[in-house]
């Protein structure tokens, strides 16, 4: 890697700004805090060259801290509107969670908001959330809420299902004592991201420790992995010591590969393996990714380390069966294009083969929506446009699937 320009894009990166997205008129962006407690590498004050930093082992203390996260919120509030159907009196509140990856944020569903917004009819009134998660776009700058330490942050602590989960179900209660009464709530995720859209159908069922008033009905997952992705579980030491390894000079060459030529990487690598036609794609998310990459120093990085390392492979099984009979309708919405993202972690565990049967052929391999079906949680099944980033590829067909799925119309 080329020094000078490494060392240019961090120090540069700092004062770059995240980028501006267009939003509906009547939408707000609120900023909010949530505390996490993570153990956390402080190093010295004093600062050393370069590449000392990139590639020596600095000496560094571990202790169990407070952080406090400060993240933004683009919510939107639209009012019923119907064409044939009857109105409803009730609001629904919509949780989107956005992807983790180089420079993806909240900005991610700026395309489906406005499709909302245009959407002719819409039975319920809607309350839509959608917050850049912790250790990503504005949520990557935590304050230590301790007394006694000395210097600064050597990078962001791992972060895994249960953060994400708690950041959004405090973020829901937040709403549900400020605004308008919500009488149900919706949790939309896409791909990698759908065990934390479970965890939090499955914790707001819990009456005694759950802070929301309305327990979560609808979770709307986009992209769906295979099922051994929700059944099998990774191994926590290895998942750390993977995150480990890419906070130290593996990460940084990355980031910085990621990163270089503004995002050409970014672009590439998109076209390949996210949208069915790199058109889907647009003028703005080469720009949107660097931009979010490269602002406040570049800290956002330590999210897609921790999803490199495998975070999200920790198994739904736990929420899954808490949600087992329960009246959670968990629905999918498909790209028409088929086609797998072949991109894979080298952090990631290698799945198992293919059991086969006497006569050597391959048994039907389940699906997830045949698991949910079977759990009876719905598992209704909407195709749009696309191939993985549906709600950006297709977000007029995603919302009408979104708007389908809460109005509790059939879908196969």
């Amino acid at each position: 890697a080329d020094g000078s320009k490494l060392r240019a894009t961090w120090e540069t990166s700092i004062n770059s700004d995240l980028p501006t997205v267009n939003l509906p008129n009547d939408s707000v962006t609120d900023t909010y805090t949530v505390s996490v407690v993570k153990e956390v590498w402080v190093k010295s004050t004093r600062r050393s060259s370069w590449p000392q930093r990139l590639f020596q082992r600095q000496q560094t203390t571990t202790v169990n801290s407070t952080l406090d996260y400060s993240y933004q919120c683009d919510k939107l509030l639209l009012e019923a509107t119907a064409v044939s159907s009857k109105l409803s009196s009730d609001t629904i509140g919509v949780v989107l969670i956005h992807p983790i990856g180089v420079g993806i944020a909240r900005w991610y569903y700026e395309r489906l908001l406005n499709a909302l917004s245009e959407t002719p009819s819409r039975p319920h009134r809607l309350l839509i959330l959608s917050p850049d998660l912790l250790g990503s776009g504005s949520a990557c700058h935590p304050t230590i809420v301790s007394s006694g330490l000395e210097g600064s942050l050597t990078h962001l602590p791992l972060l895994n299902i249960s953060d994400w989960s708690h950041q959004l179900i405090q973020l829901m209660a937040t709403t549900e004592a400020s605004q308008d009464p919500v009488d149900r709530w919706c949790v939309v995720a896409n791909g990698g991201c759908s065990p934390i859209a479970l965890q939090m159908a499955a914790l707001s069922l819990d009456d005694e420790s759950c802070p929301l008033s309305k327990p979560v009905s609808n979770v709307i997952i986009s992209s769906s992995p295979r099922l051994p992705f929700f059944l099998n579980s990774s191994d926590p030491t290895r998942v750390a010591k993977a995150y480990q390894r890419l906070c130290g000079a593996v990460g940084r060459i990355f980031w910085w590969y990621a990163c270089r030529k503004q995002g050409r990487f970014i672009q590439t690598f998109s076209e390949k393996n996210l949208v069915a036609d790199p058109s889907n794609l647009g003028g703005t998310w080469r720009t949107n990714c660097y931009r979010t990459a490269i602002a406040s120093g570049g800290f956002s990085r330590y999210s897609t380390f921790a999803f490199l390392a495998g975070c999200l492979q920790d198994g739904c099984q736990k929420s899954l069966n808490a949600l087992k009979g329960k009246e959670v309708n968990i629905d999918i919405i498909k790209g028409r294009d088929v086609r797998q993202n072949r991109a894979k972690s080298w952090f990631w565990q290698k799945p198992r083969r293919k059991s086969k049967t006497k006569e050597g052929q391959s048994k039907p391999r389940k699906t997830f929506r045949d698991y949910v079906e079977e759990n009876g949680n719905r598992g209704r099944e909407l195709v749009v446009g696309g191939r993985i980033s549906l709600a950006h590829e297709d977000p007029t067909e995603y919302s009408k699937a979104v708007i389908s799925f809460l109005n509790g119309a059939d879908a196969t």
